[in-house]
C-alpha cells in the first residue's frame, strides 16, 4: 500500500497560526490510509481500542493514552471489527514549540521537562505512548477540549477531516 503524504496548508484556512485541532472517531470502516505528514500530531485517545501502526510496529491503544508524530513518521490505525476509537488530534509545525519556549514556562526545571523533550528531539524519541493517570486524564481531556471549542469558534468547518 502506497503511503499518503499530508501537509498542514492543506487543514489551515490562514498559516498566521500554524495549528489544527479536532476530534473524530475511526472505527473498521474508516480507518485512515499509512501517511506521514510535515507536521507534529499530537494525538489523545478519548475512548474505544486500535492499534497504532507507526513505523511498522504496532502497539495497542486504549483510553488516555497520549503520543506524538514526528514529521516524516509513517503511521494509521488498526480496528478490530465492532470496534471504534476516539481521539483529539493537535496538528502543528514543529517550531511551535522550541526548547526556549518549554524554558520560558519553566518546563525544564521540572521533572515534566524530561517527558516532553524526547518527544520534540530526532535523535532521542519515545516510539510509544503515555498512558496518563485517571486524574492526569481529566485535566488533559479538559484543557483539549477547551482547545478545540476555542478554534471551533474561531475557525467553522473546513470540510476536512484528519485523523
Amino acid at each position: 500500500m502506497m503511503e499518503e503524504r499530508l501537509a498542514l496548508n492543506d487543514f489551515l484556512r490562514e498559516y498566521r497560526f500554524p495549528f489544527y485541532i479536532i476530534q473524530c472517531t475511526h472505527n473498521d470502516r474508516n480507518v485512515p490510509n499509512m501517511h506521514s505528514h510535515d507536521f507534529v500530531e499530537l494525538v489523545y485517545v478519548v475512548r474505544g481500542e486500535a492499534e497504532h501502526c507507526f513505523e511498522g510496529d504496532c502497539y495497542p491503544l486504549c483510553a488516555g493514552d497520549v503520543f506524538i508524530i514526528n514529521p516524516n513518521e509513517a503511521h494509521t490505525f488498526r480496528i478490530e471489527k465492532g470496534k471504534e476509537i476516539e481521539i483529539i488530534n493537535c496538528l502543528f509545525q514543529p517550531d511551535l514549540i522550541h526548547n526556549s519556549c518549554l524554558r520560558e514556562l519553566g518546563v525544564d526545571d521540572s521533572m515534566d521537562y524530561f517527558y516532553v523533550q524526547p518527544f520534540m528531539s530526532h535523535s532521542e524519541r519515545f516510539y510509544h505512548k503515555l498512558q496518563l493517570r485517571e486524574r492526569e486524564t481529566a485535566d488533559v481531556l479538559r484543557l483539549l477540549q477547551g482547545m478545540l471549542d476555542e478554534w471551533q469558534a474561531k475557525n467553522p468547518a473546513t470540510g476536512r477531516s484528519f485523523a
